[in-house]
């Protein structure tokens, strides 16, 4: 089984995997937003979804990809594949803007949707508005 971790926003799924690697989830990011930091994400694993070539990249301890260090932990260098999905709000931009030009975000439900004007502000200061966002390409 596999996430599900806000059970308000998803269902944990099932799914047969292979394990391709395993790592202790310590490691030196790269990236321009925090190269030179250590990184623990725990234990980690890179599982291959049975009999299709999507692999996911998991770790004990919950944090968003904002470096390409996290896949390289587990063995995969983000540079060789032609999609990769990253789970995060906008913190990987920095990095991966370094080996592709065509970044997509997804919206789906979630406690911190990417499109601000589904927030539900309730407490704006009087004459604060939220701008619109601008696609990151």
């Amino acid at each position: 089984m596999l996430g599900g971790g806000h059970v308000e926003f998803s269902e944990r799924l099932k799914m047969e995997d292979h394990v391709e690697a395993l790592s202790s989830g310590i490691f030196q990011c790269s990236g321009p937003m925090f190269g030179g930091s250590k990184a623990n994400l725990g234990s980690m694993a890179c599982l291959r979804i049975s009999n299709i070539s999507i692999k996911v990249v998991i770790g004990t301890e919950r944090s968003q990809n904002l470096d390409q260090e996290f896949f390289r932990a587990v063995g995969i260098e983000p540079k060789e594949y032609s999609i990769i999905c990253v789970k995060s709000a906008i913190h990987f931009i920095a990095d991966y803007n370094q080996i592709t030009n065509n970044i997509i975000f997804a919206i789906l439900p979630g406690a911190t949707p990417c499109e601000l004007k589904e927030i539900a502000y309730t407490t704006l200061r009087p004459g604060l508005r939220i701008a619109k966002t601008r696609n990151a390409n």
